[in-house]
């Protein structure tokens, strides 16, 4: 028995519903940033893609004069009609750079993709006269008539690389493209009539069966042609996506009338559709035929407008659809009623083609699927436009968002198994689209167009956005919670006392900034994922958390040990020298020693002639260094009778002097005498009553020692060296 299901809003429970969807939907994403560019006239941002470090890259059309820088500085481009732009924006949604390729009459970017050095490849179509290289270089295509499809490789600068027009006398049109892991580029769309596919100066036609035919062509990392294949019947047939695996196949999507015939080869493999269907097709990377499926009929008509695979390879699409359709490209069928004009809906499909599960989402009027993507979870977003109520929960709950009586943006959240998440609507009484969605780990970010004044904050915040004329291109970025844990801080684990060092993590997907905290009184501050750090005496943990406008991540942290740095005495073995005569400096406690003479020992022996300061840096076990300085003080040491302070009728001698010192004396009274050292401490004194005596010093240090001699009223001052 067919599975057929019906979802309906029941008009009574719609105001209950409304309430019960802004409590509970507008808890789940918050608006990060959102802008726009655009000018008087039409500009269309139609795809969007992210590289691995979450730089944002978009592409399209503009006309007039559009400033592509959303901060305060500003880049303008003036397009004569309408001209592709490509546009390269940070994760914060900072400018980076914008490109534009001139041509006298229109252009289109469909769809852009990044290869894993984060060269971008842009495919779409144009008419007239363009110039495909953005730089100073040029690289001029007319077409005959009609139009044209491109494909443009440019790299991470935007610089121009290659690009490889083809075409024929009718419309050919480049709508998908994709890369693999070895840099082939793979495109898709439709063409007419007899179309060159070789962007060469070899020849590779292909023949349209109808009006218009689905065409795939690879091409190398350098643009040189591979193959290229044709599908379709004598009708209308096109593709409007393409994603490729980790072995170079790929998978195709888009929309066939009639009987077509998805085997390139000389086999066939055809599908029937009375009405306006959907497909998917998967061919190997030589662009052989592996499995084709039918998503439409009995009596419906579906639009596919975009694929994507999931981490395992199932296949995602999404459309709308109009009547009962059977989602089940197999034998049995799956089969859903939309609620009204037409319907969004997502169908899963396994690697080979197999039916996984289907859900549709909606309301009375006109809703449709623009674009999807998935996480590596496999959950599965997708985008594209609704009018007036719709529910947007394709289970037995339900999760409406109104809408105005025109098309409004909307942003949705599948699991895995097709269960409701969360689901968001953006607009204003104006008619607004979502063309592209990506994802970068908790991210969401989206792209299309707007008119008059939007707000792009779902919740209960606002972020207006008002258009510069008709319709301007929007590119908005959301996240869904908290940053991820931030990895492993990266520095070293000991520093010395005073040190400075720099910390880092790998930036984390979805932070807009970072918070830092410090061991004791360390010095640095920093809100990006590097720190520089001055360390005092306080060992302890560094950490860091991951912000963004959804909250704050879960601490990462690093326990750092700060050792004190040496400290080392220095001693001489004779305070006072006598100029000429020799010392030796002795320092302890360090592991190594480097003199300012460049002597790397702990001793040196030195020689001065007048006072000198000695430099000494040391170093300990644990590499923290030191700097030290001592002062050796000399003297000429020209003995006591050329002393101009000593006292008349007094002699001491001898100068040098060992362990006995006479002093002699032509006065009567009591002499004091007191010796002091370099330091100018007391080291010796004595009260001699008597014209002669000899005193012992024996027990004094050879150094030079200040005699002070007191008798009477008259003083004395001797300066005396002993040995």
């Amino acid at each position: 028995m067919p599975n057929i299901l019906k979802k309906k809003i029941r008009s009574g429970l719609l105001p209950l519903l409304l309430i019960f969807v802004c409590t509970f939907t507008k808890a789940q994403v918050n608006v990060q940033w959102a802008q726009n560019t655009g000018s008087t006239g039409y500009d269309r941002s139609q795809n969007i893609t992210v590289d691995a470090v979450g730089n944002i890259y978009t592409t399209g059309y503009f006309s007039g004069v559009v400033d592509f820088d959303p901060g305060s500085a500003v880049f303008t481009l003036t397009a004569a009609v309408n001209d592709i732009f490509i546009s390269k924006i940070s994760p914060s949604g900072a400018f980076i750079w914008a490109k534009q390729l001139v041509g006298d009459n229109y252009g289109i970017g469909m769809s852009i993709a990044v290869d894993a050095t984060n060269n971008v490849i842009v495919t779409g179509y144009f008419n007239g006269t363009v110039d495909l290289d953005p730089g100073p270089g040029n690289f001029a295509y007319n077409t005959i008539t009609g139009e044209d499809a491109f494909i443009l490789k440019l790299d991470a600068a935007g610089n121009f690389i290659w690009a490889a027009p083809f075409g024929g006398t009718q419309n050919d049109n480049a709508l998908g493209v994709d890369v693999d892991a070895g840099g082939n580029i793979y495109a898709t769309g439709f063409f007419q009539g007899t179309p060159d596919f070789d962007p060469a100066i070899a020849v590779y036609n292909l023949t349209s069966f109808g009006s218009n035919d689905i065409f795939v062509l690879k091409l190398t990392a350098t643009g040189n042609f591979v193959w290229a294949q044709q599908l379709g019947g004598a009708s209308q047939d096109a593709a409007y996506g393409i994603t490729v695996d980790g072995v170079g196949n790929s998978y195709l999507a888009g929309t066939f009338l009639g009987v077509a015939d998805f085997d390139p080869a000389a086999t066939t493999y055809t599908l029937n559709a009375s009405n306006f269907s959907a497909f998917v097709c998967k061919l190997t990377a030589s662009g052989n035929f592996l499995w084709a499926g039918q998503v439409g009929d009995p009596s419906g008509g579906t639009t596919c407008q975009d694929i994507k695979l999931d981490a395992t390879n199932n296949v995602y699409i999404t459309g709308n659809y109009i009547g009962a359709v059977d989602f089940d490209p197999g034998a049995a069928t799956y089969t859903i009623q939309p609620i009204g004009n037409s319907d969004i809906y997502i169908d899963k499909l396994d690697q080979n083609g197999n039916f996984v599960w289907a859900r549709s989402m909606g309301g009375p009027n006109a809703e449709s699927g623009m674009s999807i993507t998935t996480d590596p979870a496999g959950n599965v977003y997708s985008t594209g436009y609704f009018t007036g109520p719709a529910d947007f929960d394709p289970g037995a709950g339900a999760s409406v968002l109104t809408g105005s009586v025109q098309t409004d943006i909307y942003i949705s959240k599948l699991d895995a198994a097709g269960n409701f998440v969360w689901a968001q609507g953006i607009g204003s009484f104006g008619q607004e689209y979502g063309f592209g969605i990506a994802v970068d780990a908790g991210n969401v970010i989206i792209t299309g167009i707007f008119e008059n004044l939007v707000d792009f904050d779902p919740g209960a915040g606002t972020y207006f956005l008002p258009s510069n004329g008709n319709f301007d291109a929007f590119t908005a970025k959301y996240c869904q919670g908290a940053p991820a844990q931030p990895g492993a801080i990266i520095g070293i684990t000991a520093i010395c006392d005073g040190s400075s060092a720099n910390y880092s993590i790998t930036p984390v997907p979805g932070a807009n900034s970072y918070t830092w905290t410090l061991p004791g009184s360390w010095n640095g501050t920093s809100g990006t994922n590097t720190i520089g750090i001055v360390a005092n005496t306080s060992s302890g943990n560094l950490t860091v958390t991951a912000n963004n406008i959804c909250g704050q991540s879960a601490q990462q942290t690093l326990n750092i040990t700060v050792y004190a740095l040496p400290s080392v005495t220095i001693t001489t073995s004779n305070t006072l020298v006598c100029i000429g005569n020799t010392a030796t400096l002795n320092a302890t406690s360090a592991t190594s020693y480097t003199w300012g003479s460049g002597a790397n020992t702990s001793s040196i022996v030195i020689t001065p002639t007048v006072n000198t300061v000695y430099s000494l840096n040391v170093s300990d076990i644990h590499g923290c260094v030191n700097s030290f300085a001592f002062n050796q003080f000399t003297d000429p040491c020209l003995g006591i009778k050329n002393n101009p302070a000593a006292l008349n009728g007094i002699k001491i001698y001898p100068n040098p002097v060992g362990a006995l010192l006479r002093i002699e004396t032509q006065n009567e009274g009591l002499i004091f005498l007191t010796m002091y050292n370099a330091l100018g401490q007391i080291v010796f004194t004595e009260s001699i009553n008597s014209q002669q005596a000899t005193l012992n010093i024996a027990h004094l240090p050879k150094a030079i020692y200040l005699v002070n001699v007191t008798q009477g009223n008259s003083i004395g001052n001797y300066k005396l060296v002993k040995e």
